[in-house]
Parts: C-alpha cells; sequence; structure tokens
C-alpha cells in the first residue's frame, strides 16, 4: 500500500492519479508530481518536495514497496519577504512588517495571515503586510521566526527570519592642538583645531560605519573630520549622527579663538595695566606681565588689572606677558609714553 497525502492533489502513482495504491510487495511504485496545480484560493500552488518515506526536491521518485509506505507533498503557493534586520533604539519598539505575495501572479496574499514561532502573535493585513511589535531589554538581539498560516494550518515550506537589534549610537569627539578648559576647547587666535568623531553601538562595542555627522543648528552634513580656524571668536555647535535609524546623542563642542590683550595708562609715575581676552573682552586674572625696560614682574588681579611704579626711564615703556592662561600664547603687547 503506498498512500500519498497532497492537499492540491497533482499526483500520480504508476501513471494513475489517486491518492493511494495498492501496489504488490516487492515491487516498485513511481510517484509523480505535476510542477504546479490549482487551489481553492484562486492561485496556483507550486511543487515544492516530498517527504515521509521518500524525500526528495524531484518532482517523480521511485520506491519499493516492502512495507506500507506514506508520502507528502508539499506545496508552495506564496511567498514571505522582510528585511533581513531591525535596529531599533533602546527602550522603543520594534517594528517588523512581513509580506506576503502569491507566488503565480506576485500580487499581495490577502487572505494569508502571519504567525511568529516564538509565540509574539499571528497577523495579517488587507495588503499582503503583516506587521508584529517587539520589546526587549537594552543592548540586547534576538531573532524572530515567521511562518505563513492558512485556515489554522501552519505553511512550514515557506519561513522568514529577522534579527532584532536593540542598541543605542554613542557619538564622541577628539579635539587636537587645543587647551581643554572645562567643556572648552582654547586656541591661539588664527590657529586650526582638528574635531574628529567616532561612535560606537552600545549592544556589542563595535564601531558604527560609514559615520554621517550633522551640524544640529545648521543642518549641514559634514564628514568626520573637521577643521576649523578662527581670529578673535567663540563658536559653539553641536553634533549628532544617525545610523540604521537610530539617532545618537548630542555632542556640543565650545572652540575659543582668542589672544591676550594688554593695555596701559600712565598716572603720575604709576601705570595702570588692564589684561583681557580678545575674543569677548573679559579680564585675564593671574596672568605675569613684565615691564620690559625695567623687568618688573607683577601679576594681574582678579579684574585683570595690576600697576607699575616707572620712574626716571626714557619716552616710552612696554609691557609684554611672560606667562600663559588657558594655554594662550599669543599677544598684544602694551606701550605707554613717559
Amino acid at each position: 500500500m503506498v498512500s500519498i497525502q497532497s492537499a492540491y492533489g497533482g499526483i500520480s502513482i504508476n501513471g494513475n492519479s489517486a491518492p493511494s495504491a495498492w501496489i504488490p510487495k516487492g515491487q516498485t511504485a513511481t510517484i509523480t508530481a505535476q510542477s504546479q496545480v490549482g487551489t481553492t484560493f484562486g492561485h496556483a500552488a507550486f511543487f515544492k518536495g516530498f517527504s515521509g518515506d521518500v524525500i526528495s526536491s524531484e518532482r517523480e521518485v521511485k520506491l519499493i514497496v516492502d512495507r506500507p509506505k506514506g508520502v507528502k507533498v508539499s506545496w508552495v503557493l506564496w511567498k514571505l519577504d522582510s528585511i533581513s534586520e531591525v535596529w531599533t533604539k533602546n527602550g522603543e519598539e520594534a517594528r517588523v512588517k512581513i509580506k506576503v505575495s502569491w507566488l503565480d501572479d506576485g500580487s499581495a496574499a490577502n487572505a494569508i495571515s502571519v504567525k511568529c514561532l516564538e509565540g509574539e502573535g499571528t497577523n495579517s493585513g488587507d495588503d499582503g503586510i503583516a506587521e508584529f511589535g517587539f520589546i526587549s531589554s537594552p543592548d540586547s538581539t534576538t531573532t524572530k521566526n515567521f511562518i505563513a498560516v492558512s485556515n489554522g494550518e501552519q505553511a512550514s515550506e515557506n519561513t522568514v527570519s529577522v534579527r532584532l537589534v536593540f542598541t543605542n549610537i554613542v557619538l564622541s569627539v577628539s579635539v587636537e592642538n587645543g587647551h581643554r578648559v572645562g567643556d572648552e576647547y582654547w586656541f591661539d587666535s588664527g590657529s586650526e583645531a582638528r574635531l574628529s568623531f567616532s561612535a560606537k553601538w552600545t549592544h556589542d562595542g563595535t564601531s558604527a560605519s560609514g559615520l554621517k555627522l550633522t551640524n544640529v543648528e545648521t543642518g549641514e552634513n559634514l564628514s568626520e573630520h573637521l577643521s576649523i580656524r578662527e581670529n578673535h571668536k567663540k563658536v559653539s555647535m553641536k553634533f549628532s549622527t544617525e545610523d540604521k535609524g537610530i539617532k545618537s546623542n548630542l555632542v556640543s563642542v565650545e572652540l575659543i579663538f582668542t589672544s591676550i590683550r594688554l593695555s596701559a595708562r600712565r598716572q603720575g609715575s604709576l601705570v595702570n595695566l588692564k589684561a583681557s581676552w580678545s575674543h569677548d573682552g573679559s579680564s585675564i586674572a593671574e596672568l605675569q606681565v613684565m615691564c620690559f625696560e625695567t623687568r618688573q614682574t607683577e601679576a594681574t588681579g582678579p579684574d585683570g588689572c595690576t600697576s607699575f611704579e616707572i620712574v626716571g626711564l626714557g619716552f616710552e615703556v612696554t609691557f609684554v606677558p611672560i606667562s600663559s592662561v588657558n594655554g594662550i600664547t599669543v599677544y598684544q603687547e602694551a606701550k605707554v609714553g613717559l
């Protein structure tokens, strides 16, 4: 006895179209499947293979009948399509869309539902799109497997797997040539600041490739390596990046391009001097200043001021800084006539 299980027929045994046949013991049965058959769905089913007492993807198989034999025929009517990975920001819901379409004409298979094998539910849509939502712990990866379902039966011949990645992208910056003071980077006026950005995924620590940097305030797209040169100016910028639909943290950069400016005024035998920054005019405290002609040195106070007593010199004296504040070495000297 040879029995064939086929949902849509299309099978013959030794040339006879029948789901079963008596074959004398020891003889050979030839089972043949059509390449495609019609179905009640109004769409063709395509032969996929045999299973049971004979396993093959060939449409014609032979087996020796030494005992009762059972063979199942697998047919495929539709295909499932989805992107292989879905990346989602930590704490948000991952949305997975599975498209179901008929194999014979590629149209949407609206009558077919899709089931998640991990027990996350079944879904279907009028446009042949089944959509699922998943929440997972931060910085984790998992794989979900989906299968087509029709009339309560799972079509195991066609499944699709989707890898879910829950993560964040962390953007960081390194600044060269400058002197860091708190959250600011100080540069001699007219010098060059070089910025290099990098980003890493939090779920595995790998670097994000193809970094696309954006100036948040202007919307300008930038490369991951920047050079900035300014005179007597504070530059404030905010940057972010985005990859696989996930936006990074904001990175703020404060660059100060400046120089030391000295101003002096004579009052009798005293010369009152003030030190200030060229980019905003604010006072410079604790700056060591020297009178070039007398070699006298004084330090500026919290208000940026100090005084020199100058007696019996020629027509002019010059004052210069002899120390650095915030790494700044460029200066404008002060001259006072006597």
